[in-house]
């Protein structure tokens, strides 16, 4: 991909060519074909799960990190424990 798709055509042609690759978008159109959901709900829950594993990814990154003997930031024990990551004090 050179550049970012700019119109919602050139999105959904850009996700149709990443499919091929992709196993996420790959799953999702093809179960929305199997199921005939319409376009919009299919790239809806496209757009769902993409998030879903954007935030699981962010999440992983931050535990990684905090887990670091001289990770570059600092995160209060409050934070980490909303985002469920374990400190160094806690049982694991």
């Amino acid at each position: 991909m050179n550049s970012l798709p700019v119109t919602p055509q050139e999105a959904r042609r850009e996700i149709h060519r990443m499919a091929y690759r992709d196993a996420l978008a790959r799953a999702v159109l093809d179960l929305g074909a199997i199921e005939g959901w319409s376009a919009e709900d299919t790239y809806s829950v496209l757009a769902f799960h993409a998030l879903l594993e954007r935030a699981r990814y962010a999440d992983q990154m931050l535990a990684m990190l905090a887990a670091m003997p001289s990770a570059p930031f600092s995160m209060s024990a409050e934070d980490a424990a909303a985002r469920g990551i374990k400190t160094k004090g806690e049982p694991r």
